[in-house]
């Protein structure tokens, strides 16, 4: 689905071009999850995660839903190690497992989980502005991809215009935002 690798050995696929993110460090900011999954692990053992940090107030170990920031990280940097039963997870009913494993585009790129919502799924200006400013100023990272999701966060105009500030900001440093 998002040209990672194909069965097709003609495919145009970011394993076919040689494209594997090492060497690239990206943020996602969202909400938690659990950095030791199988998938965040390579195979010799290094973890994929470099840094995860919380800016809710909860903390780290803070149940939350997951579900956005699972989504990231997986779509970057999954290793394809954890097969993963979507029949348990469809929201069509499915009589028999289907079973998954997940490659992210870049499994060679380095992450940085930066939460936001926490355990109430909810954020504010306060923790996205710190955030911003730790992934560009501490991490150094190169890629900031900023996925909110379905979670609540301001969104009045006087808001976007401090995020779109803080954005430009990071640009300005060298990042990429999406």
């Amino acid at each position: 689905v998002m040209s990672v690798a194909s069965d097709d050995p003609g495919a145009r696929t970011a394993r076919s071009i040689g494209a594997t993110g090492a060497g690239v460090k990206v943020a996602f900011i969202a909400d938690g999850l659990d950095i030791n999954n199988p998938d965040f692990v390579r195979a010799s053992g290094q973890h994929v995660f470099v840094d995860y940090k919380d800016f809710s107030g909860a903390g780290t170990a803070a149940p939350t839903g997951g579900g956005e920031a699972f989504e990231d990280a997986s779509s970057i940097a999954a290793q394809g190690r954890q097969v993963y039963d979507v029949s348990k997870y469809s929201a069509l009913p499915l009589n028999r497992p289907c079973d998954i494993r997940v490659e992210g585009v870049a499994p060679g790129a380095s992450l940085v989980g930066l939460d936001i919502f926490g355990d109430e799924g909810e954020g504010f200006n306060s923790s996205l502005l710190q955030a911003i400013d730790y992934a560009v100023s501490v991490d150094h990272v190169n890629v900031l991809n900023e996925s909110l999701g379905i979670n609540n966060y301001p969104d009045d105009q006087g808001s976007l215009d401090l995020i779109k500030q803080a954005n430009d900001n990071a640009v300005a440093a060298g990042t990429t935002v999406t």
